[in-house]
């Protein structure tokens, strides 16, 4: 989606608090090193990559390996 198409989004300040407490829940798991809580905060769909090396990880067994 095209970031202009996006900016004129409505804003829900509920789902913005929602995405603040997975945030929250995400950066707890990295800090205390837990794979299954941080793994639990991404979509099964989700994407690492290393921008620049062509090295990709992809759903939640990538994310592991990554």
């Amino acid at each position: 989606m095209a970031i202009q198409r996006r900016l004129a989004l409505p804003f829900d300040a509920a789902e913005q608090r929602a995405i603040k407490r997975l945030w929250v829940r995400h950066s707890i798991a990295e800090d205390r090193r837990d794979i299954d809580g941080l793994i639990a905060t991404l979509a099964s769909e989700c994407v690492y990559e290393i921008v620049g090396t062509g090295l990709r990880w992809e759903g939640h067994d990538g994310a592991r390996t990554f």
